[in-house]
């Protein structure tokens, strides 16, 4: 195995948050495209799930028929009223917002919280849902302990969620029952959409993040999309044990790395025991992927560079797609339905008697 210092060394954390790159990162695939065209009624659908138009009209519903949290849509009317006053040439361009958990990858550029690890699709990431994934990263900085005085114990609370990817469920079903003090996993409930057996042995008491932070290895699992305690745990004295990650956010999953911001683990969680044991006798190495996790999330921090980057991130969407709806995509509709017809036409003058004969069969 690699020295500490040797696998330090293939990641340069001022490099990676330099602004332009970031911007290139949220971006993805759209950047370095020339003006894509996008022309869609309204509404549009995904599946079952709706895609925004963020307008003036955006900002001025109050979105409370919607399924989805709220925070979204204040989150991206703030950010919409803060582009505009900085960019007024941009004052009428409309964005696709898609809401929720997502991670698909989708070919038209939509603006999401969340998107596959080197995808192919163009969702472009932002800020969102702050208050679930990025608040506590304060509340577990103000209650943590040093990392000395945590128990040697490898932990995970959670929801019964992401069943199309089991992860969860492979863990718990492992584990839940494990004889030793080394292994406490369970469920904290059931989710709604939870598929699995409702064994009463998957759910344990539920822990908030103190009772979590008393333990020096806490597992990090992919739900829906991106794991929810990933920023606190990055930010507290207690290491991070998780698969790799597939899904990234604003915290650009996809730049971590392996035994210098987490310990990884097999996506069945068939080696936990062996994971949890190198953990126990490697405490300085441990201490050092704690070191360099707390020194990626403090990159966050700076809330005015945050706003700067989501602007221009906002800016490169809005030089890079024009979405036309409305009359203007009625006209389009009427238009490509007369060159269709006009083809068909030429079609059946150039060649009659195929179509004569495909038409009669």
């Amino acid at each position: 195995m690699r020295t500490i210092k040797e696998i330090e060394n293939t990641f340069d954390l001022d490099k990676a948050f330099a602004r332009e790159k970031r911007i290139r990162y949220y971006l993805g695939n759209l950047h370095g495209k020339r003006l894509i065209k996008i022309y869609m009624a309204e509404p549009e659908y995904i599946g079952n799930k709706k895609v925004y138009y963020v307008n003036d009209f955006f900002l001025r519903d109050s979105h409370s028929d919607s399924k989805l949290s709220l925070e979204y849509f204040e989150e991206m009317k703030h950010y919409y009223r803060e582009f505009q006053s900085r960019f007024p040439r941009y004052k009428t361009k409309q964005f696709l917002f898609f809401p929720g958990d997502v991670s698909p990858d989708y070919e038209i550029p939509l603006i999401t919280k969340t998107r596959p690890i080197n995808g192919s699709g163009c969702g472009v990431v932002l800020l969102l849902t702050v208050k679930r994934h990025w608040s506590r990263i304060a509340e577990a900085k103000k209650m943590d302990i040093p990392y000395e005085s945590k128990t040697d114990t490898i932990l995970w609370r959670g929801s019964s969620t992401g069943n199309k990817k089991r992860m969860r469920i492979s863990l718990v079903e492992k584990y839940c029952d494990f004889p030793g003090p080394e292994i406490d996993v369970g469920f904290s409930k059931f989710s709604n959409a939870y598929t699995g057996e409702r064994l009463p042995k998957f759910l344990k008491d539920n822990l908030d993040c103190k009772e979590m932070l008393q333990h020096k290895f806490l597992i990090s699992i992919e739900g829906n999309d991106v794991a929810s305690n990933l920023k606190w745990i990055m930010a507290s004295n207690s290491v991070c044990v998780m698969p790799h990650p597939k899904v990234e956010s604003w915290l650009m999953e996809g730049l971590l790395r392996p035994w210098i911001h987490y310990v990884p683990v097999r996506n069945d969680f068939s080696d936990l025991l062996d994971v949890y044991q190198w953990c126990v006798s490697h405490p300085e190495r441990c201490k050092n992927i704690v070191k360099n996790a707390n020194a990626y999330i403090a990159k966050f921090m700076d809330e005015d560079n945050e706003q700067y980057i989501i602007n221009k991130v906002l800016e490169g969407y809005a030089a890079r797609v024009e979405v036309i709806t409305g009359i203007k995509y009625k006209i389009h509709a009427l238009y490509s339905r007369f060159i269709n017809f006009k083809k068909r036409f030429r079609r059946r003058r150039i060649f009659p008697g195929f179509i004569s004969s495909h038409m009669e069969t």
